[in-house]
């Protein structure tokens, strides 16, 4: 009963503090964005940080009415993240976790302009904030659902970044909502066709075989169009379910990148969840 009366932000704290995550407040762009960080300190001879960006919680309460508050209730990288080792944070997007009345927020900025300029800008002048503030040489991006779709748009333009891995990743959000019937993201950045990676940047997209919101072929009309990416499907894996189990593999593939160790991860060592 407690948990229904929680503010989405009240719920994703209480969470953060469970993990042993500590909290601050980025201002970038002229927005509030709230960080989680774990405890895991960059050192001189480790300066890469993971960076986790949530989907995009809950824009429309119904087709015809929009989300006073966008965040999620259900927020799946936070998770994730918790199973990570290496120095690691959790960036908010502008107007959520709370911050959704705060100037200059509208609601065109978490449903059409969800991943616009403006969206995007803001949260990479964060994460220059920060590599500049602790002296980090590489970024490794992670995101799931329209996170993901953040994940590649950020990497295109945040020079430190190594390598990028998206969940149920929505790399073509034109087909996604033609293929839905929603309405059209027109203020939004399309990564399916303004996106192409340098092809120094490792790319591990993930698909679950079950996913009925995020098809795999709105993955592909992304990776097609890339010089160094995996596209990785997994049976029996739905858009939410069951990331956590093969996290640990994802985790040991980004330890392995510029080592002699690197290389495909064509499939995962692991029984479908799923029936």
């Amino acid at each position: 009963m407690l948990g229904a009366c929680s503010t989405p932000r009240e719920l994703i704290d209480s969470k953060a503090v469970a993990f042993g995550f500590d909290a601050q407040v980025v201002v970038a762009g002229g927005f509030e964005h709230v960080v989680y960080r774990n405890r895991r300190l960059i050192s001189a001879e480790e300066s890469i940080l993971h960076v986790y960006l949530e989907g995009d919680g809950r824009p429309w309460l119904r087709p015809d009415v929009i989300a006073q508050d966008p965040t999620t209730r259900s927020p799946l990288m936070l998770g994730l993240m918790a199973k990570d080792a290496s120095p690691s944070l959790y960036l908010g997007r502008p107007c959520y976790h709370g911050y959704y009345s705060s100037p200059p927020c509208h609601p065109k900025l978490w449903t059409v302009d969800r991943y616009s300029e403006t969206v995007v800008a803001s949260m990479a002048d964060a994460l220059a904030q920060i590599i500049a503030a602790e002296n980090i040489k590489g970024l490794v991006v992670f995101g799931h659902s329209g996170g993901g779709t953040l994940a590649v748009l950020l990497a295109a333009r945040v020079s430190e970044t190594l390598a990028v891995v998206t969940v149920a990743g929505n790399l073509d959000i034109d087909g996604w909502t033609e293929s839905h019937r929603y309405t059209a993201l027109s203020g939004s950045l399309n990564p399916a066709k303004t996106i192409v990676l340098n092809a120094d940047i490792h790319q591990l997209h993930l698909v679950g075989g079950e996913d009925e919101n995020v098809e795999e072929g709105l993955v592909t009309a992304f990776t097609s169009r890339q010089a160094n990416a995996q596209l990785v499907v997994i049976a029996g894996y739905n858009h939410r379910c069951c990331w956590a189990l093969v996290w640990p593999q994802v985790l040991t593939w980004v330890a392995g990148i510029g080592s002699e160790n690197a290389g495909p991860l064509r499939h995962f060592d692991i029984e479908s969840p799923l029936p």
